[in-house]
């Protein structure tokens, strides 16, 4: 897979637990693997059953100006379709590898 630039559409004061966005914190490394996770499922390929994303490493870096807290993080997609066994075709692997790419939140 090759990386791109991300772009999460979910509220800083949702995302981080905070209860404005006038108080609005840094979202924790593990909040945001968790949203990305669930974007990145709701992004699986037709006729695959099962996306497993792995997270191999993922660090929070520095705010930025207006508010936006960007992440690096390195991945590993499994994406697997169950084929059919009958016809003996015993399904279709697709592996995928994100390495350092970024996304702002």
């Amino acid at each position: 897979m090759r990386c791109r630039r991300m772009v999460l559409v979910v509220s800083v004061a949702a995302a981080a637990g905070a209860p404005s966005a006038t108080s609005a914190q840094q979202p924790t490394v593990a909040r945001f693997e968790q949203v990305l996770n669930t974007q990145l499922q709701a992004l699986k390929p037709v006729g695959y059953t099962a996306r497993t994303v792995l997270f191999q490493a993922a660090r929070a870096l520095p705010q930025k100006k207006g508010g936006y807290f960007p992440f690096e993080f390195t991945l590993t997609i499994h994406d697997y379709g169950p084929g059919n066994p009958p016809n003996r075709f015993y399904g279709a692997p697709c592996v995928g590898h994100m390495e350092k790419c970024g996304s702002t939140w």
